[in-house]
This record gives structure tokens, sequence and C-alpha cells, in this order.
């Protein structure tokens, strides 16, 4: 099964706010900060925008960070919680010893 990822970082102006998204298909949407020096600030309307259609859609919400010159000051709290959502696909179990050494040796094969 494919994962549609739409990664949104690091929102910064002059982007705004994105408006309406169509997320129909998109499994994951990872929002961010900009970080470093020369960083620009992101607007806490921006992410609970997004938080809000990635809701309606049933799209899988991860929040990284505020970002900013210090990032750790910032930290990743949105609305005083965190917001690690994965999509389902990521949440496979691991394949066996045989199954994985068959996928190798397949590999190593191909070269």
């Amino acid at each position: 099964m494919s994962l549609y990822l739409l990664p949104l970082r690091p929102l910064r102006p002059p982007l705004e706010d994105l408006g309406e998204i169509d997320l129909s298909g998109i499994h994951w949407v990872i929002v961010g900060g900009e970080s470093g020096h020369g960083a620009r600030p992101m607007k806490r309307e921006w992410v609970v925008n997004i938080l809000r259609q990635c809701c309606d859609y049933g799209t899988k919400f991860f929040f990284k960070q505020w970002g900013g010159v210090h990032k750790s000051k910032t930290g990743r709290l949105l609305d005083g919680r965190t917001y690690d959502e994965f999509p389902d696909v990521l949440r496979m179990p691991m394949p066996d010893f045989t199954a994985r050494h068959a996928y190798a040796t397949a590999d190593a094969s191909l070269s």
C-alpha cells in the first residue's frame, strides 16, 4: 500500500494561511515552523486551520515544532498538547526472519 504524505514545513511568511486544502487521498500531514538563524515566526491560526482540515478528512496530523531561532524554547505543544499521529500503514508488523532474508537475498541478486 502506498503512503501519501504532505509535508507543510516550514510554514513561514509570506505564505500565511494556506486556506482550504484538498486532502483527499492524503494519509499524513506534517507541519512545522522554520528554525535556525533568521527564522520567521509561524502563526497559530495557520496550524489550527490545517489541523481542522486533517480532522475533517480523517488525515493523520503530526506537529513537528513551532521553530524559531531558539526552537528548544518554543517547543512543539499546540494548545497544551503534542500531535504525534502516524498513519496506520506505518504500523505494519516486522516480517519474520525468513521473509526478511528472502527479500535481502533477492535484492542482492539484482546488482
